[in-house]
């Protein structure tokens, strides 16, 4: 160390390499400051190096070279950039620790919506949300869905497509049941349904098959039956409606319940109700009987006044419209045509004794307001939305003393004939009827009040009450929520409306709805504007409703109700304070009655039914039976033509009523027969007994 300063040390008074004429490094100036490299002063060499140093900085922009400058970005101080960055990588280093942490992920999946959020356009969503949320968005203006995706909202094509383009959809891509069943048997032999049996027979052809044919006859969409004909058995209830189902899956024939689903692989092939009507979509009798019925509309008719009164002149064949201030107006299939001018029109009646008609109908065309005529055997066997029933004859030959036992058995206005007045009576007309339920004869209200206006409603309930009657006639449907409603379809499609009056656009069944979902629609508009307001009622609310009103119901449980329904059902009497023999349970299932039996052995009740009464129907009658109670069979009208069946019902010690009569004459037959109790929808049917 000692030979090192000495070798570095040197006299005081050298000369000086530091004159000025230049700038010294660094390193130079610290070397002869530490070891005095040179012996002379070095203040001038320090002195030029901060001057130097200063006017570097000046020329780099104050405290900074260029270098210094991009490195600290947009921050004050670079240690205030390097606190940035540490702070930016924790958050990631956070986020993918997140990631991997499924709390993370639920708490992101928590913020997803099931149902997309609208906006008016791709600009307002962004602006809305211009660093994105989860879920899913709709853009109104091109109807578009967006999702944020890496940092930017991501077009992710038409949400939904607004309609589907005439004939693009193919037949592999429909349900078998919407593609029009065709059913063609040779030879023009009609198949049968015996009730008696429950066998439905497809009749033998020969050489020939009968064919089922739906679709556009691709491979697999027809089905071919034996040529020695086919037998289906009915195994269910012989006594309730049925339908016969072809199944297009495995190529075969069920029946099915009247209230039972028609899977999408199933087509309803002929309908059988009580033994009081037949449909199908191919000829069908009945034990042998051409009793099928078409599917035409029942057409509506607005007529000039409320006194204009079809006219029926029996000797003379004809139907009369008679004059008044407008034109007759015909509306079915919501068309609407002309039928007859308000000058009047005769429609004369023809004679058919060639055929051996028992009936006939009127028809009018919709397209051109003209009449026609059509036996039962003639009338169109599929449904023609160009035609409508105006009326439905019974009874005549063609031999003119046959012919003074015709019978209206419907018209949409009322008739006159032999100079009595028949049918519906017009709401403007003042009916002094007076009924109780001590009469001899019950006089009982379908539905409540419903000519022409709004059924099972409030408003039906309280208008038989103001027009005299004391016993009304109501249908008991079980919901989604197991709650009894008022209400006869097992759909609301024929009753309810949409709160604009529009038609429903999908079928709607009653056991797929909640109590609340059922009171969104309105169940008085389909009878006109007057009635808007009207609501669908659970039992409750009808049991609150009819009994300050006096009235007595007869509450009718349709399809097959449980156990636990039954007890639902009885709990509602219970609450609303309705007595044993202020009330009727009646259905069409002997199983329904013996089930609210067992709760309510004291009410009263009544068997509905509509076929061959037999040991077996007494038996059922007497299974109801207490001390304490009616028990009444409820009998198809038309099954009704002397004494003898109220005689035996009366003989096993029970009373028969009877469902439902729609004119004055037919009442007084029945009564005479022994009839105890009439359900009408018809005002002024019970005149002629209350007087």
């Amino acid at each position: 160390m000692a030979d090192e300063i000495k070798r570095d040390t040197v006299d005081y008074r050298d000369p000086t390499p530091f004159d000025g004429s230049k700038l010294q490094p660094i390193g130079e100036i610290s070397k002869a400051i530490r070891h005095k490299t040179y012996g002379v002063d070095t203040r001038e060499a320090i002195a030029q190096q901060g001057e130097a140093l200063v006017k570097l900085m000046q020329e780099a922009g104050g405290n900074q070279s260029a270098e210094v400058a991009a490195a600290r970005g947009n921050f004050e101080l670079l240690g205030i950039r390097e606190d940035a960055q540490d702070n930016a990588i924790a958050v990631t280093n956070s986020r993918l620790a997140n990631k991997a942490d499924k709390t993370y992920i639920d708490d992101y999946l928590s913020q997803l919506s099931y149902v997309p959020e609208t906006v008016a356009s791709v600009g307002e969503l962004k602006s809305k949300y211009p660093n994105g949320k989860p879920g899913l968005f709709i853009t109104a203006d091109n109807g578009h869905k967006y999702i944020w995706t890496n940092g930017a909202w991501k077009d992710a094509g038409i949400y939904q497509s607004v309609g589907i383009e005439d004939e693009s959809v193919d037949y592999y891509k429909v349900s078998k049941n919407i593609l029009n069943l065709t059913i063609d048997i040779p030879k023009g032999n009609p198949a049968d349904y015996n009730p008696d049996s429950g066998i439905f027979t497809f009749p033998n052809t020969g050489d020939v098959q009968t064919r089922l044919s739906w679709g556009n006859e691709f491979e697999g969409s027809y089905y071919l039956l034996p040529k020695e004909g086919l037998t289906i058995k009915n195994t269910k209830d012989l006594h309730s409606a049925v339908k016969l189902i072809f199944d297009y899956r495995n190529k075969d024939f069920i029946f099915k319940e009247w209230w039972e689903t028609v899977e999408p692989y199933q087509t309803t092939i002929f309908n059988y109700r009580q033994g009081s009507f037949a449909t199908s979509i191919f000829p069908v009798t009945i034990n042998g009987r051409s009793q099928y019925v078409p599917k035409l509309d029942h057409v509506v008719i607005m007529g000039p006044s409320s006194e204009a009164f079809i006219k029926i002149d029996k000797h003379n064949r004809t139907v009369t419209f008679p004059a008044g201030d407008t034109d007759y107006v015909f509306h079915a299939y919501g068309q609407v045509v002309i039928g007859a001018p308000k000058e009047g029109k005769v429609i004369e009646i023809p004679r058919w004794s060639e055929t051996q008609s028992t009936g006939a109908y009127l028809l009018i065309s919709l397209n051109t307001g003209e009449f026609s005529w059509s036996t039962y055997t003639n009338l169109p066997k599929t449904q023609d939305s160009s035609q409508a029933i105006v009326m439905i004859i019974r009874r005549f030959d063609g031999d003119e003393d046959d012919f003074k036992q015709l019978n209206v058995s419907w018209s949409p206005m009322p008739w006159v004939m032999d100079d009595k007045l028949f049918g519906k009576i017009p709401l403007a007309r003042n009916v002094a009827l007076q009924t109780s339920v001590e009469d001899a004869v019950k006089n009982v209200m379908h539905r409540g009040y419903n000519d022409n206006t709004p059924e099972n409603v409030a408003y039906a309930f309280k208008q038989a009450k103001a027009r005299g009657y004391s016993m009304v006639e109501t249908d008991v449907t079980f919901n989604k929520d197991n709650e009894p409603m008022i209400i006869h379809d097992d759909t609301i499609n024929r009753t309810a409306r949409n709160a604009d009056g529009t038609e429903l656009s999908e079928v709607l069944k009653v056991g797929d709805l909640t109590t609340a979902q059922l009171k969104n629609y309105d169940y008085g508009l389909a009878w006109g504007k007057q009635y808007k307001g009207e609501q669908i009622l659970t039992l409750d609310e009808f049991l609150k409703l009819v009994k300050p009103l006096n009235l007595y119901p007869y509450i009718e449980l349709k399809g097959v109700i449980t156990d636990d329904q039954a007890r639902i059902v009885t709990a509602c009497i219970d609450r609303n304070g309705l007595d044993d023999g202020r009330y009727a349970f009646i259905s069409f299932g002997i199983d329904n009655l013996n089930k609210l039996n067992a709760l309510k052995p004291n009410a009263d009740y009544g068997y509905i039914y509509s076929r061959e009464v037999n040991e077996q129907t007494i038996s059922n009658l007497s299974g109801l039976k207490s001390s304490n109670n009616r028990v009444f069979l409820d009998y198809g009208e038309w099954l009704i033509q002397d004494s003898t069946i109220p005689n035996q019902i009366k003989e096993a010690g029970f009373t028969t009523e009877c469902w439902t009569v729609s004119d004055t004459e037919r009442v007084k037959k029945l009564v005479d027969y022994g009839v105890t109790g009439i359900t009408t929808s018809y005002v002024n049917v019970m005149d002629e007994l209350v007087k």
